[in-house]
C-alpha cells in the first residue's frame, strides 16, 4: 500500500517584494502512512504551515516530488487532481468559516468541491442532505447549533463546525493547522480528543501543526520539528528529550524555555 504522503527532497521558495527569494523550506523528505497520527512542531517562522499547504496541494513544490497515496499531482489533469483533493479535508487556526450564515450552511460548504455550481446555490437557498450535516454535527457534539447563526457560537463551537465541514467530505486524510491556537485554553484539549477519536473511528490519516508542545507529546506518537525550512528531528514522542527541544527553539523569542519545566514525562 502506498503511503498516504510521501515528500522527496521538497523544496519551497517565495519571491521577495525587492526581487529576492525566500526558502520556506528545504529538501524536505519523510513519509506518512495512511492512518498515522503525526504532529508537527518548531520555532515561528519555520516553515509548517508552508508544509501543510503543500501536502493538501494549494501550493507546488519548486523543487522535489510530492505524492498523495503515490500519485503526482503534477501528472493528473484538473479533473484527476480536484477528485485527489477531496480525500484531504484541511482545519485551520481562524476556522474559515463564515460567522454571517448558519451552521448547517457552513458544514455544507465542505460538499461544494464536489458538488456542481447549480446544485451548490441552492443548498444555499435550502440545505441539501440534511441528514449527513446532523450525522456529523451530532459527532462533534453541536446538533443542536444546526440552524443558529455561526457568529453566535463560542471559539470552541466554531471550531466543531469547522471539524464537522471537513468530516462531511468525508476525507481519507484531515490535516489541521493550528486547530486549538483560536480556542480557549481550557477547551484545546477536548478539540484534540476529538480529533483522534474521529480519526480513529473512520481511520482516516491526522497531521496537525501545533505551536502548543505539551499537547504534541500528550497527543501524538510521532512528531517532526522543523526549524529554518529543514527537518531537525523525525522521532516517537517518547523519544524527544529537553535538550531536542531547545535545539529547535533556540532564538525563539516566542519560546518560554521554561516552559520545558512543566512538560511530564520529558
Amino acid at each position: 500500500m502506498n503511503p498516504a504522503f510521501e515528500l522527496k527532497n521538497v523544496s519551497k521558495k517565495f519571491k521577495r517584494s525587492n526581487g529576492g527569494w525566500s526558502n520556506a523550506l528545504s529538501g524536505v523528505s519523510f513519509k506518512i502512512q495512511s492512518g498515522e497520527f503525526l504532529a508537527i512542531i518548531g520555532p515561528s517562522g519555520a516553515g509548517k504551515t508552508t508544509l501543510m499547504r503543500l501536502l493538501n496541494l494549494t501550493l507546488r513544490p519548486s523543487e522535489g516530488e510530492i505524492l498523495l497515496e503515490g500519485q503526482n499531482p503534477l501528472n493528473l489533469n484538473a479533473s484527476s487532481l480536484r477528485k485527489l483533493r477531496t480525500k484531504t479535508g484541511s482545519i485551520y487556526q481562524q476556522f474559515d468559516i463564515v460567522p454571517s450564515i448558519r451552521v448547517i450552511h457552513n458544514i455544507l460548504s465542505g460538499k461544494l468541491p464536489s458538488w456542481s455550481f447549480l446544485k451548490s446555490f441552492l443548498s444555499l437557498i435550502y440545505p441539501i442532505d440534511i441528514t449527513s450535516v446532523a450525522r456529523v454535527a451530532e459527532k462533534v457534539g453541536i446538533l443542536e447549533c444546526l440552524w443558529e447563526k455561526t457568529s453566535k457560537l463560542s471559539g470552541g463551537e466554531q471550531q466543531r463546525v469547522a471539524i464537522a465541514r471537513t468530516l462531511i467530505q468525508n476525507p481519507s486524510h484531515i490535516l489541521a493547522d493550528e486547530p486549538v491556537a483560536s480556542v480557549d485554553p481550557s477547551r484545546a484539549d477536548s478539540i484534540l480528543i476529538l480529533l483522534k477519536k474521529l480519526s480513529e473511528e473512520n481511520k482516516t490519516t491526522l497531521v496537525v501543526n501545533i505551536h502548543d508542545i505539551a499537547l504534541a507529546l500528550k497527543f501524538f506518537p510521532r512528531i517532526i520539528g522543523i526549524r529554518n525550512g529543514k527537518i531537525e528531528f523525525d522521532l516517537n514522542s517518547k523519544e524527544i528529550t529537553k535538550e531536542i527541544l531547545q535545539k529547535l527553539y533556540e532564538g525563539d523569542k516566542e519560546f518560554q524555555y521554561e516552559s520545558l519545566n512543566k512538560l511530564k514525562n520529558i
